[in-house]
């Protein structure tokens, strides 16, 4: 019989996963590490903008199966994984790579995917567009695309997206613009406010819209970890992306 389970939730407040935990399990509590320990329970461990949730004892597995349906299979993995390490794992299970285009993030999301040894048979590249300029010149999207949606928009970061994949010989591609701050930000799209597209071959397109918390480095962080869960959902189940389930929880 099953006594221990794990699973990392992300972008989830510590506050609604203890409420969804009471939902599926009913009795379950969490574990005090200074007191007596029980024969079930379970504990939360924060890592940035992941929580790991720990269950001990007797219906373990199935506590952590019925938080993966019902949160959702993107913004929820089993056992202890960050947002590169799903993404890595999916992508040497199919031989597949990604290739970025980024504007907020400015590379960032290229040096954390290339931050881990070994990854160059994961990571084809990242196309840094930061202005507007070399969104048109490096990756081609139409400046009517940029004048008339924005620089931060479904329509730019689709473009975006595509043009990266068609411009490599990666398998998945995805893009990221948005208005990290301080400055920059305005009543429809304040500070915060990110779109990231993720687009594969033989896959549609996809993009969607966050308005992240937090300073600058909080921002263009939560970003780049949102890209990697996209990406890896698209290798995975691509129409999760679309599936209300898999965001309803989320604090962004």
């Amino acid at each position: 019989m099953d006594s221990y389970a794990s699973g990392t939730c992300f972008f989830l407040s510590e506050t609604t996963l203890q409420g969804i935990i009471r939902g599926v399990s009913g009795s379950l509590c969490p574990i005090d590490p200074f007191g007596v320990q029980p024969e079930a329970g379970y504990s939360l461990t924060s890592f940035g903008r992941s929580l790991l949730i720990e269950v001990f004892g007797a219906g373990s597995d199935r506590v952590i199966e019925s938080l993966e349906a019902s949160i959702g299979p993107i913004l929820f993995h089993r056992g202890k994984e960050t947002a590169r390490s799903g993404l890595f794992r999916e992508c040497r299970q199919r031989n597949a790579m990604v290739v970025a285009a980024e504007s907020c993030t400015g590379g960032m999301l290229g040096e954390l995917l290339s931050e881990e040894p070994g990854s160059s048979d994961v990571f084809w590249g990242s196309y840094v567009t930061y202005a507007n300029k070399a969104k048109e010149m490096m990756l081609g999207v139409p400046r009517e695309t940029i004048e008339t949606a924005g620089a931060v928009s479904r329509e730019t970061v689709l473009a975006m997206s595509q043009a990266a994949l068609e411009r490599s010989t990666a398998e998945v591609a995805c893009a990221i613009s948005g208005v990290a701050g301080p400055a920059g930000g305005s009543e429809k799209k304040p500070v915060g406010t990110v779109w990231i597209a993720v687009t594969g071959r033989g896959c549609g397109n996809h993009a969607r819209k966050f308005v992240f918390p937090g300073n600058r480095p909080d921002v263009r962080g939560a970003a780049c970890d949102m890209a990697m869960l996209m990406l890896t959902a698209l290798l995975m189940e691509e129409e999760w992306l679309d599936s209300w389930t898999n965001w309803q929880y989320i604090y962004c």
